[in-house]
């Protein structure tokens, strides 16, 4: 119990680890999943490159799984670490934790079944191959309400948990502060146009840059647990 918060930062590191592992696969690869391409043309090359490269399409979705695994336990465990400091400020902030990474959790659960549409969809014709494409646009639409929200819950857990950490690192405090609100503002921009896509990425830069200073700062600090 005494080294908790050693566990926690390990856990926010593999986190941030296991996201950028998947979307190097997902860049890599070139089987990134726009909502805001709905209906286009690009729904067919996305769905014959997710059949192409089925294996990183699972190896991508598998390690964004890994990432919401961590993302739950971390909720357990950052309570217990913080709620001395502010047991309602820990308590609010590991809920959206919860919250948030169940949702990203079946989101991505969800997506697994592309790679079996994608792959009927390369060897169909016709009113199959449409059908196959609705069905793509279905998840995609799915995703479009489900990945801002589950980032949401994130983001705002952040935040929350940040109002607490000011207490006893006011760097790491107020660097996660200013990093959640323009997370807030990142979320929707990527989600509403590719164009945008890489405004959105600018935006959130400073969150990821936290997640590892926290995660190194969790690590590295002896003991955070105050005795009940």
């Amino acid at each position: 119990m005494k080294h908790l918060n050693r566990v926690s930062g390990i856990l926010m590191l593999f986190s941030v680890i296991t996201v950028f592992i998947a979307l190097i696969i997902t860049l890599q690869f070139d089987i990134a999943l726009n909502p805001s391409e709905l209906g286009s043309e690009v729904m067919g090359k996305t769905l014959q490159n997710v059949a192409k490269f089925s294996k990183a399409h699972i190896a991508e979705l598998i390690f964004d799984e890994l990432s919401d695994f961590a993302i739950v336990v971390l909720a357990a465990l950052l309570y217990i670490v913080f709620r001395n400091y502010n047991r309602a400020g820990a308590l609010a902030g590991s809920v959206c934790f919860l919250a948030g990474g169940i949702i990203m959790a079946a989101h991505n659960m969800g997506n697994f079944a592309l790679t079996r549409i994608a792959n009927d969809y390369v060897v169909a014709t016709g009113a199959q191959a449409a059908t196959l494409e609705i069905a793509a646009n279905a998840m995609l639409l799915t995703a479009k309400s489900g990945v801002p929200i589950g980032s949401s819950f994130i983001v705002l857990g952040v935040l929350l948990y940040n109002i607490v950490v000011t207490q006893v690192s006011r760097f790491i405090g107020w660097f996660g502060i200013i990093g959640s609100i323009l997370a807030f503002i990142a979320i929707p921009l990527g989600w509403i146009s590719p164009q945008l896509e890489m405004i959105s990425i600018s935006l959130y830069f400073p969150m990821m840059i936290w997640e590892i200073l926290f995660g190194i700062w969790l690590i590295s600090t002896k003991k955070l647990t105050k005795a009940d």
